[in-house]
């Protein structure tokens, strides 16, 4: 089993990547007798070398200890790449981690990841931003003994979690296209009095536009 983090302290730069280095070095010594082998992926990636990561053959699972992350792109797109996913069971990404799925000859919802326990709590003070994190606020912290429980069990037991995987793919692949995103992201933003058919064209070129400028860049 390995383990490819991709991570940086803050930015790409060749510092950056000799601090990362001695940080999950620092980890990792503490570990001596792990036959697990820890692989770091350090700076800038074209979209298609990131999607390659989920596409390998080599690669059998995406996790996440997530503890207030958010939507948490990588997630989507593990799924989307139809990636079992072990995760904290809270927050945003459980938007699109649920599907159909038939068991003992039904259909019901079903959330289709590994499901990471947690326990709620403040978070720290020395991570309080003004009018970002403010004081009070809670994150989701993972419990341990779940984590690795989880991860145990997508090892031992791929084919479930492949055939979960495939499923959630599968209704993301219905659910997000771009024109239904454009629409809900239409919607959310743009007054009900310009929401002609007219308006609502251009607001949508302009959104195409945007993304396909993001996509260049």
């Amino acid at each position: 089993v390995g383990l490819i983090v991709k991570t940086a302290v803050s930015k790409s730069s060749l510092i950056d990547r000799k601090i990362t280095i001695n940080n999950l070095s620092a980890i990792t010594e503490k570990y001596k007798d792990s036959k697990c082998k820890v692989y770091l992926l350090h700076g800038n990636l074209s979209p298609a070398q990131i999607n390659s990561l989920y596409r390998s053959e080599k690669i059998n699972a995406f996790t996440t200890a997530t503890h207030g992350e958010g939507y948490g792109l990588p997630v989507f797109e593990a799924v989307y790449n139809g990636v079992p996913v072990i995760a904290t069971d809270w927050s945003a990404h459980l938007d699109f981690l649920s599907g159909p799925y038939k068991e003992s000859g039904k259909v019901k919802e079903k959330k289709l990841f590994a499901r990471v326990d947690y326990k709620m709590g403040e978070i720290p003070k020395h991570v309080i931003w003004k009018d970002i994190l403010v004081e009070g606020a809670q994150w989701a912290y993972p419990l341990e003994a779940s984590y690795k429980s989880q991860m145990r069990k997508v090892y031992k037991n791929h084919g479930m979690y492949k055939k979960w995987a495939l499923a959630l793919q599968s209704r993301v692949l219905e659910t997000h296209k771009a024109g239904i995103i454009y629409d809900k992201m239409h919607q959310s933003i743009v007054p009900l009095e310009m929401r002609s058919e007219t308006k609502r064209k251009e607001v949508t070129d302009e959104i195409e536009s945007m993304f396909a400028s993001l996509s260049e860049g």
